[in-house]
């Protein structure tokens, strides 16, 4: 049987026990302490500290983590000899570490006073996920107040407009009415579809289905859908798609579309009346060389502070609280595209300065659908006559490269 060795294993419980412990005398003067304390006091070899009072070393190293109080507990056991069995727990820093300092009496087997004991307990990552979890709520709580606003005003609208609608004669204004509602619903039912598929993805439910589409057709369905927005403000829509970029592609094309209108409806939202608003698509090599799609909506409308970026795409959050009480919304549409983006094996980010608009651009895996044969009924290209008239000289260009690629220009 081994021989037991105290010493031995007291010099190494020194120096490998985790938390900061110190150990002081009755005066409060330094006797020994654990290598951790390293992480509290700079001090080089601990020896150094070796009879030292408590307000010395303060004065000398100068450590955070000794604050007013801690260095009071440790004095305030000194005086009072362990008495009462006091058990101080401190919320302590050091540099970006945080502690939880425990300031008690030492005593042997007979309740004899022996010194005082400190132990800093390293709670850095607890504190983290404590703030985190404090924040979540808090954006939970923000978000359901938000909700509750959303969902009310649509639904405020539709009962009264039907109400009025209901007790007229009038044709114009019963035409009105269902205009109204129409929008309405169709606002109400947003909502109700961002909650849902927001509840499916922290369910680890949600689903991408991927099947062969028509990519330029998705997009000018997408086009389509937010065109009435685009006129209600005046503004201009302007789309460009590589000619690198495969008509059919497999993908799942509904959730790409959901992303794709989300971005676009966002676009319009913060863009002033008049303003422009770009989706580009292209084909881009990812970073292990497999071929991915590129695609960018970038607005000129009121911009994004640099700060606030990096909370985009966090569930339930909203940059600006006053912008969005004016414009609307609930916080989900961007967290739920940056799940869609990254179950779909692609990235989503922000490019922005406050006053010069953003731009988001985002990427998928892009997987070529195999050809398919051309239709018996085909039209010759000399019997094809096209004239594009616009106001605008991007959307003719943007024309002439599409007739380009079927040679009909």
């Amino acid at each position: 049987m081994m021989d037991f060795e105290p010493e031995m294993y007291l010099k190494l419980l020194l120096e490998t026990y985790p938390d900061a412990m110190f150990l002081f005398d009755k005066d409060a003067k330094f006797l020994l302490g654990c290598r951790s304390i390293v992480n509290i006091v700079d001090v080089g070899d601990i020896s150094a500290l070796q009879g030292l009072k408590v307000e010395a070393i303060v004065k000398k190293y100068k450590p955070t983590a000794f604050t007013a109080e801690v260095v009071a507990s440790i004095n305030g056991v000194a005086l009072s000899k362990g008495r009462f069995n006091a058990d101080y727990k401190l919320a302590v820093s050091s540099g970006a570490k945080k502690y939880e300092a425990r300031v008690m009496p030492l005593k042997n087997g007979t309740s004899e006073f022996l010194g005082v004991i400190v132990i800093m307990n390293d709670i850095t990552e607890l504190a983290a996920a404590k703030d985190a979890a404090e924040k979540a709520s808090k954006a939970k709580g923000e978000f359901l107040a938000r909700m509750s606003h959303e969902m009310r005003t649509p639904m405020n609208a539709i009962i009264g407009m039907t109400a009025v609608a209901k007790n007229s004669n009038n044709p114009e204004k019963k035409e009105y009415c269902l205009e109204k509602i129409d929008g309405a619903s169709k606002h109400l039912l947003g909502v109700i579809n961002d909650i849902l598929d927001m509840s499916q993805i922290e369910a680890n439910k949600f689903e991408i289905l991927n099947d062969a589409f028509d990519f330029k057709k998705m997009i000018a369905n997408a086009s389509d859908v937010v065109n009435f927005r685009i006129e209600e403000k005046e503004q201009e829509l302007i789309v460009n798609i590589d000619e690198d970029i495969p008509q059919m592609i497999i993908s799942d094309e509904d959730r790409l579309f959901q992303v794709i209108t989300n971005l676009l409806t966002n676009a319009i939202k913060f863009s002033p009346k008049g303003g422009r608003i770009t989706l580009n698509a292209h084909r881009a090599d990812g970073a292990g060389g497999e071929p991915m799609l590129m695609i960018a909506v970038a607005d000129n409308g009121v911009g994004i502070p640099a700060e606030l970026q990096p909370r985009l795409f966090n569930a339930f959050e909203q940059i600006d609280g006053g912008i969005a009480r004016k414009i609307g919304g609930v916080g989900l549409g961007l967290a739920i595209s940056k799940s869609i983006v990254d179950m779909m094996g692609g990235e989503i980010h922000v490019e922005s300065e406050i006053g010069k608009g953003a731009k988001f651009i985002f990427s998928v895996k892009l997987v070529e659908a195999e050809k398919k044969h051309k239709d018996a009924f085909s039209i010759e290209k000399k019997d094809v006559m096209i004239l594009v008239v616009d106001d605008s000289a991007e959307i003719r260009s943007y024309c002439k490269g599409v007739l380009a690629m079927f040679d009909l220009n």
